[in-house]
């Protein structure tokens, strides 16, 4: 199963273990490709790490099966004072609760850990 398949699989809100991808009080870690900052249609590609306590989720998240989630923040960069709350839109595998598909592709003759 790739990331791609998560939108027809209805592994939604929970991933397999059923833990929550994510809840409010959660401190999300985030590359600078995992992240957006502001909501659409106002997004702007992240810039740096991210390090955000999430303070909302929205009312469908229980529902949500894509690759990206929009949802309410506080950033808290290291050495600084916290940032206003604002919106974010953060990719699912950033998310403290993903799962990654197990087993992992690997490159090979059949596309799927070298089995055919």
């Amino acid at each position: 199963m790739s990331e791609h398949d998560d939108r027809t699989v209805a592994r939604n809100f929970h991933e397999m273990s059923g833990k929550p991808l994510v809840k409010i009080g959660d401190i999300v870690n985030a590359e600078h490709d995992e992240y957006h900052r502001g909501a659409h249609p106002h997004v702007r590609p992240g810039d740096g790490d991210l390090h955000l306590r999430v303070t909302y989720l929205p009312k469908d998240a229980s529902v949500w099966g894509g690759e990206w989630l929009s949802l309410r923040g506080v950033e808290m960069p290291p050495g600084e004072p916290e940032k206003p709350e604002m919106p974010f839109v953060v990719r699912r595998r950033a998310l403290p609760g993903h799962v990654p598909d197990w087993p992992p592709v690997i490159p090979g003759p059949s596309g799927r850990n070298g089995h055919a």
